[in-house]
């Protein structure tokens, strides 16, 4: 199989949630033919298979250092946390992601563990003090 194709069907099998299978096809590609973002890949599926934990911090973060525009690096980053046990660390690089770029995994894995409530009035803003206002009264009798 060639670098793409093991590329594109290790990213398929890591998203679907098979991270061995993804592993797998991971380490199959040659150092040199590895981007900062199949590197993110290869760390997240290390920390979940081999809970090298160390090993796969190293490998994303030296990924963030070579791309710090792609979403998908912060989110392979933050899962990465999240399976070390550092879930503060985790929404601290998801939301930096989402302020490189509003990707919908990375939108998605950050409201999954985000404690906020739905807005009252999901119109307005976050900061529209009508909103503001609202859920402090709510949380009062919550």
């Amino acid at each position: 199989m060639e670098s793409g194709a093991l590329a594109e069907e290790g990213i398929k099998a890591a998203e679907d949630g098979n991270t061995r299978l993804a592993l797998g096809l991971l380490s199959q590609i040659k150092p040199a033919e590895m981007s900062p973002l199949l590197t993110s890949y290869l760390a997240y599926c290390l920390a979940c298979e081999k809970r090298d934990f160390k090993k796969a911090l190293d490998l994303s973060i030296n990924a963030l250092q070579e791309d710090r525009l792609h979403p998908l690096i912060y989110l392979n980053l933050g899962r990465v946390y999240l399976v070390a046990g550092l879930p503060k660390k985790a929404m601290q690089t998801f939301r930096r992601g989402i302020r490189c770029q509003r990707h919908p995994l990375l939108l998605r894995k950050f409201e999954s563990l985000s404690n906020r409530r739905r807005m009252l009035f999901p119109f307005l803003g976050r900061s529209n003090p009508l909103n503001v206002v609202s859920g402090k009264i709510l949380s009062k009798f919550s």
